[in-house]
């Protein structure tokens, strides 16, 4: 009984074709986007209204980079999907 048992526990898994998983790094979810700072009440000194404006580009160029971040795990993910297992 060990014996037949023993076979058909090697036969299974020689039989069975694993398939990877996707990587982990491409399961993470995408970072929400960087809110931009509220405007600054008005009158705006000069120097108050170059840092709101300096915060919102900073805004930007972070969500940019969290999209890219998020397009090229996208992409990774296709990839696996499609390629021939």
């Amino acid at each position: 009984m060990r014996f037949a048992l023993i076979c058909l526990c090697l036969l299974g898994g020689c039989s069975a074709v694993a398939q990877p998983y996707p990587p982990v790094s491409t399961m993470a979810p995408c970072q929400a986007p960087v809110l931009p700072p509220r405007a600054p009440k008005q009158p705006v000194p000069k120097a108050n209204l170059a840092a709101w404006s300096i915060q919102i580009q900073l805004a930007r160029e972070e969500t940019a980079r969290r999209l890219d971040e998020c397009s090229k795990r996208h992409d990774e993910l296709s990839s696996w999907i499609k390629s021939p297992k």
